[in-house]
């Protein structure tokens, strides 16, 4: 979703009336709000609202939905608030949004992204509404109400729908999460960071036997908290879950499986063109070590154009498929593949050729799920397999006492927006 601050330009130039006109729209857009804080493609905690500085704050989750209405839809901002009494199955609407639908009084079927916390485009999650709300049009919020509060650089009224947050968190699957902080008092960076901690972004500090594993709840470690963790701690492992579309060797090929790249396994450092396969994966492609082997995947470097590429990588070791199950995190989550029974159940804007998918890879999900088929090297893949939502899916830190200092808001993409100040 593409966020801004109201930013009037030209006002020197204008007249009086103008002047006027362009400040009345200011506070219907954003009323008393002197503070805006807006998490970019993540969410926070709302435990954070709790914080004495933000106590008078309000929290809201932000969304874009399609209302399905007479056989048309559109497209609208979807406002999940602790506001207007608004109870579950109820919601409000803004006056240029009644004017599209031709009432005020009736049911309406909201459509929301099925993603949860995994950012929309990610390549594996795109903007897929498939999620529905049915709700009850209990009438307009006016302009002056708060009706047309918008955060988009343009003057065009946007089309509000107001609804009780905790059912939109429910239905989104972001139980406890916001996006969007509207407080009415000036707050500055250093004031926001005194009350922040890396948990309000979701990042998951997990210790085991002998390191340490960091993951987000939004699936993709930020490219700078990755940076940060790496230049604090001396051994790091960097960890990236991928869905591939194949694994061949000569004619011999296994569609979709789950790959994960690292720094290092086992202590074993692995060259940019080796590779290290399970011994189901060595079976069914006839494969030993040394053997060359190609890797096919999608690729999104725009998250618009959607591409193939491919790496060819030399296979260093064959290892039991029983020790990578052992590792239960050794694979990411990812929402709609890793949660579903069958492959053929696979939820994902992903062009995935159903077809290709047998009976032995139905088998193989069924015992072993998103346990990867292959290890492959980090740098191999990293710039292939990045995105601006994130270059890891986990980090391993060898101890039980990483070195998180330097974490900041920022890194998580929380933005403080300012719009009463001038320029």
């Amino acid at each position: 979703m593409s966020i801004g601050v109201v930013v009037i330009t030209g006002s020197l130039l204008v007249g009086d009336s103008v002047r006027h006109t362009l400040a009345k729209l200011v506070n219907e857009r954003l009323g008393s709000t002197e503070t805006m804080i807006f998490s970019m493609n993540s969410f926070m905690q709302e435990e954070i609202l709790q914080d004495p500085l933000l106590q008078d704050a309000r929290g809201v989750l932000l969304t874009q939905g399609f209302i399905s209405h007479s056989g048309k839809m559109f497209s609208v901002i979807v406002w999940g608030t602790d506001e207007y009494s608004l109870f579950p199955g109820k919601a409000r609407i803004n006056k240029a949004l009644a004017r599209e639908l031709k009432t005020t009084d009736s049911d309406l079927v909201l459509r929301l992204p099925a993603t949860g916390l995994v950012p929309s485009g990610s390549l594996f999650v795109m903007e897929n509404y498939t999620t529905s709300l049915r709700l009850a049009c209990e009438g307009i919020i006016k302009a002056e109400e708060g009706g047309n509060i918008s955060l988009k650089n343009e003057q065009t009224i946007p089309l509000n729908l107001f609804v009780n947050r905790r059912e939109l968190a429910q239905t989104l699957g972001t139980e406890g999460r916001i996006n969007l902080i509207l407080s009415g008092r000036e707050i500055s960076r250093e004031q926001f960071e005194e009350a922040w901690d890396y948990p309000v972004s979701g990042l998951q500090v997990q210790n085991g036997e002998s390191f340490t594993e960091i993951t987000s709840d939004r699936v993709f470690l930020q490219n700078d908290v990755v940076r940060l963790l790496c230049r604090n701690n001396r051994e790091t492992n960097r960890l990236f879950s991928y869905l591939v579309n194949s694994i061949e060797k000569e004619g011999n090929s296994i569609p979709y499986s789950f790959v994960t790249a690292v720094d290092t396994y086992k202590d074993l450092v692995l060259a940019p063109g080796e590779m290290i396969l399970s011994d189901y994966a060595a079976h069914r492609l006839k494969a030993v070590v040394n053997d060359s082997l190609q890797l096919t995947y999608f690729t999104a470097a725009d998250l618009k154009t959607l591409s193939t590429d491919t790496v060819r990588l030399r296979v260093r070791a064959i290892v039991p498929l029983a020790e990578l199950k052992a590792d239960p995190t050794l694979s990411a989550e990812f929402p709609g593949l890793s949660d579903v029974e069958r492959c053929t159940d696979w939820d994902s804007d992903l062009p995935v050729n159903m077809d290709l998918i047998t009976d032995e890879d139905e088998k193989y999900w069924e015992e072993y799920r998103n346990t990867p088929k292959a290890i492959v090297p980090y740098e191999a893949v990293a710039p292939d397999w990045s995105n601006s939502f994130g270059s890891a899916t986990s980090i391993r830190i060898h101890g039980t006492e990483p070195d998180l200092s330097g974490l900041e808001s920022e890194m998580f993409g929380i933005q403080l927006i300012h719009p009463a100040r001038p320029g």
